[in-house]
């Protein structure tokens, strides 16, 4: 009888543990369970619930620029990059890139962003290189992500992207603090961590992609404008974008963005303490930063003005021009705070107009993001001018 007992008790003890093996293997976890994208990000939540994009595959499209649909695979902290783990190996320094939509590269594949194409070019295996991208925040969430991952992962070096839409005459929020890292219980059994992952409402990371989901909303969903102002919108833009956006073939949020452009870049912006923190919390935890300004595409070329028009049928008139140096505000502050505090700027307009100018269109047409070969070009001009400092401070 009591040989009996012990085989079941060792067979019931074999189950368990080729269960727990199967499930740490099938459904992996980051290291930490309080660092995520979906902090940094405002727009995130909806009625209370966070949509965490960890662990998941999305999907971007704009369908009167392309049929095709670019997949954003993101790692186990929410961002368009390779897994994230803290411990540097023997010998290897870090790069991290902090930005928005076109950090992360939307409207392109991959392997095609802008921190990607460093890292190609960088070609350098004593480097490795990360992209902070999150599409649809603005400065307040990449200081307080640039924060927290400097004090977590300790990059050798930090590249703040501030796009052209990203500043304004409003205050920016500084962080008081940054996150103390707290790590999942290794010990605790992976059944019982992801019931609790499902309670919280967290994607529940399965080791082989199933399936992807759309960034772009339709006018069925709450988060899209078209949801509650389509009678607004509807006389804004043509009819057929129109149909687009309320499917969520297009961004929705493209309506009068030219007209907003032309509100907030006519202005001197509030850079605040932007500089000084950026400065000091680089100091701090032995960082060299750097800032990165990408420019709205309607500050550098009129290019595009016959497709935004569309989207900003009432209040753009044909008059309308950016490209006027009263609405080169931005950058021009930017550089002389940056030079106050005696951090790197690498303005990418120039470089832009370079290629607009003679009809190299690095831009899709409706979408206002980046073709990769924009990515790819801005990616490389970002690498040599981080070479050139490396070389002067060598």
């Amino acid at each position: 009888m009591f040989k009996t007992i012990f085989k079941i008790l060792l067979y019931l003890i074999a189950i368990l543990v080729f269960q727990e093996l199967m499930l740490r293997f099938c459904f992996p976890l980051p290291e930490l369970s309080n660092f995520d994208r979906v902090n940094y990000m405002k727009l995130a939540k909806l009625k209370n619930q966070y949509v965490y994009l960890r662990n998941q595959t999305w999907t971007w499209e704009s369908q009167p620029d392309t049929n095709h649909q670019f997949i954003h695979k993101m790692n186990r902290y929410g961002f368009r990059d390779k897994e994230w783990m803290i411990e540097k190996k023997p010998g290897k320094k870090r790069i991290l890139f902090v930005g928005d939509s076109f950090i992360e590269g939307i409207m392109a594949e991959q392997g095609s962003s802008i921190p990607k194409v460093f890292e190609n070019e960088l070609n350098d295996d004593s480097y490795e290189v990360w992209n902070g991208g999150m599409m649809g925040v603005g400065i307040d969430s990449y200081l307080m992500l640039s924060t927290d991952a400097t004090a977590i992962f300790k990059p050798d070096y930090l590249f703040l992207c501030i796009s052209g839409n990203d500043l304004s005459q409003r205050d920016p929020i500084i962080p008081e603090t940054y996150i103390t890292p707290e790590y999942y219980n290794k010990k605790r059994p992976r059944l019982l961590e992801l019931i609790n992952q499902i309670r919280l409402g967290s994607p529940v990371k399965f080791r082989w992609s199933l399936g992807s989901k759309t960034y772009i909303p339709s006018n069925e969903h709450e988060a899209s404008p078209w949801y509650s102002k389509e009678a607004f919108l509807r006389q804004h833009v043509k009819p057929r974008l129109a149909e687009q956006m309320k499917q969520g073939k297009i961004s929705p949020f493209r309506v009068n963005n030219l007209h907003y452009e032309s509100i907030v870049l006519g202005q001197s912006p509030n850079l605040g303490e932007i500089l000084p923190f950026f400065e000091y919390f680089c100091k701090k935890f032995n960082v060299q930063p750097y800032v990165v300004y990408i420019p709205s595409r309607s500050i550098v070329t009129k290019h595009y003005y016959q497709y935004d028009k569309d989207m900003c049928l009432v209040y753009c008139n044909d008059t309308l021009d950016l490209t006027q140096e009263k609405y080169q505000l931005h950058r021009k502050d930017l550089a002389l705070e940056c030079a106050k505090y005696n951090v790197p700027l690498i303005d990418l307009t120039e470089d832009v107009k370079l290629r607009e100018d003679i009809n190299d269109h690095l831009y899709w047409n409706y979408d206002e993001h980046m073709r990769a070969k924009g990515y790819e070009y801005l990616g490389k001009a970002i690498y040599q001018r981080w070479r050139a400092t490396q070389v002067l401070s060598d």
